[in-house]
């Protein structure tokens, strides 16, 4: 189980809003979040696949304090469609499966000792995908001040099901003590949370 973890106290990133009425096509869909994350630093780009099936985007720039340029952010994307971190379902019951690709990050665009997910949703429009959203985990955690976080699990009946881990006041930052069994649903070209259910987590089973 990966955990997100930091050694700042900073405040939860928020989703993107950024939309786009383009049609993609499936082959084409990785590229965009490529060129997504090229808009969004702008900085230095070095790229490799580091395995098959993750392509690592790393960030290099000069914050404004720097002298020199060092490591800003790395971006782990799935390098193909046949990937564990790329989920398709139908989700609006068209019959047309929609795709939700996670994606690893890490750093911030700012070199911290952070790391997060973020879900990119593609609407399926038969002819191509339209771009809804890209939202960060913790956003869709469905915890109380967005502490928390979200790990997809799979596509059913409608639904982005996966596991919510919430922290409370308590918890330290590697270790929340909530997990939930959650499930969303697009509504309004929205995800939003519409059921969860309290499990039990690692520290309780062992």
């Amino acid at each position: 189980m990966f955990f997100i973890t930091s050694c700042q106290d900073e405040p939860p990133r928020q989703e993107k809003k950024t939309t786009t009425e383009d049609l993609i096509a499936e082959d084409d869909v990785l590229h965009f979040i490529v060129q997504y994350y090229q808009k969004e630093f702008h900085q230095y780009k070095e790229e490799k696949n580091i395995s098959d099936s993750i392509i690592e985007l790393s960030y290099l720039g000069k914050l404004p304090e720097d002298t020199f340029e060092s490591w800003l952010s790395a971006i782990y994307i799935p390098a193909n469609m046949q990937s564990a971190h790329v989920f398709s379902g139908d989700l609006n019951k068209d019959s047309l499966p929609e795709l939700v690709i996670e994606v690893k990050t890490e750093g911030g665009g700012v070199g911290s000792n952070s790391a997060d997910f973020e879900y990119f949703l593609f609407l399926n429009k038969g002819k191509g995908y339209q771009f809804l959203k890209a939202y960060t985990s913790s956003s869709i955690a469905g915890c109380e001040g967005n502490y928390g976080f979200f790990m997809a699990e799979s596509i059913s009946d409608n639904q982005l099901r996966g596991t919510s881990m919430c922290y409370t006041e308590e918890d330290s930052r590697c270790c929340p003590s909530l997990y939930f069994e959650s499930s969303l649903s697009l509504l309004n070209n929205r995800l939003v949370m519409t059921n969860k259910v309290a499990k039990q987590g690692p520290k309780e089973s062992l």
